[in-house]
């Protein structure tokens, strides 16, 4: 069955770089805490 309502565009979320490099280096750190903080200083951060 095909769907005749349009669907709404896709939420696109503003990259931020500096918490990207910041979760990657927590992901080779491994630690809990280094996620911790991450979250801490950049709790606005959906990654």
């Amino acid at each position: 069955m095909q769907n005749l309502m349009p669907e709404p565009p896709a939420t696109l979320l503003p990259a931020h770089d500096e918490a990207d490099a910041a979760l990657a280096a927590a992901e080779t750190d491994g630690g809990d805490e280094a996620f911790a903080e991450v979250a801490a200083r950049y709790p606005t951060y959906s990654a």
